[in-house]
């Protein structure tokens, strides 16, 4: 099972009594942590109506969108692993492996994403809920349920699915939902895996043939939109040569032929 969960404002729900706990619990020395408290606690606001300046807000909680801020929160989103690190040592949530001899994965956390894998089973599923509970009293994080979803295997029987899925809060994804610009369930087939970034491509190509462009028009056009699209695609999966030579196509038909310069590069 994998558990793709949305934290709803994640910055400006982060305690401070937590934040000072956790510099402390990383060693870094008290005046250091007294001074990035500064920082953080030392904020107002103030309103503007009408070139009046109102009143002055002093905030009690959260972190502001400046340099620090993502790794402060980064700090703070390390307790979370610290817990799934001890529900796997001590087998309440051993994870999943991609194959036979392969270490567990439990979690993975990437910029604001945070996804769990945990083996079909309700006590397991119940110690993941503990978890992700004691983190939002932690951090007064709430979890977003409308924009988080589970993935089970194609194994698992519906009933079971649904029953966990209740559990959770949360609702199955969608086969055809998109996270980073592919398809959030992967397919066997490479072909239909792709089908949904060369529907993407084609449909911006067809609606620049409407518009006049020159030779030089279309060549930028296709250097920094359509060899853009499918690059993070590229960089994660095997092309193939079919899906390839599809791309190089419509790249020389859009362009009108204009030779060998505009090649899909991969």
């Amino acid at each position: 099972m994998n558990l793709k969960l949305d934290i709803r404002k994640d910055y400006d729900r982060v305690e401070w009594l937590f934040l000072r706990s956790v510099l402390g619990k990383h060693g870094f020395p008290c005046s250091f942590v007294d001074f990035i408290m500064l920082c953080v606690s030392s904020v107002s606001y103030y309103f503007v109506i009408s070139v009046c300046q109102f009143g002055s807000i002093i905030l009690q909680r959260g972190l502001q969108r400046d340099p620090l801020s993502p790794y402060l929160f980064k700090l703070c989103k390390e307790s979370l692993s610290s817990l799934f690190r001890e529900a796997t040592a001590s087998g309440r949530v051993p994870g999943v492996s991609v194959c036979h001899g392969a270490p567990n994965i439990s979690h993975l956390l990437f910029a604001d994403d945070t996804m769990v894998f945990c083996p079909v089973n309700l006590p397991r599923v119940q110690h993941v809920c503990h978890i992700l509970d004691t983190y939002k009293l932690a951090l007064s994080q709430e979890i977003n349920l409308h924009k988080s979803s589970a993935v089970f295997s194609r194994y698992t029987a519906s009933k079971l699915q649904q029953r966990l899925a209740e559990l959770l809060g949360i609702q199955l994804e969608n086969r055809d939902d998109i996270y980073l610009g592919l398809l959030a369930i992967a397919y066997r087939s490479k072909c239909a895996f792709f089908a949904a970034l060369k529907d993407r491509i084609w449909r911006g190509i067809q609606g620049w043939h409407e518009k006049t462009l020159s030779q030089a028009g279309k060549a930028i056009l296709i250097q920094v939109v359509i060899q853009a699209i499918p690059s993070y695609a590229m960089s994660c999966l095997g092309f193939r040569k079919l899906c390839y030579g599809n791309f190089n196509c419509w790249q020389l038909t859009f362009s009108g032929k204009i030779g060998n310069n505009v090649e899909f590069i991969g």
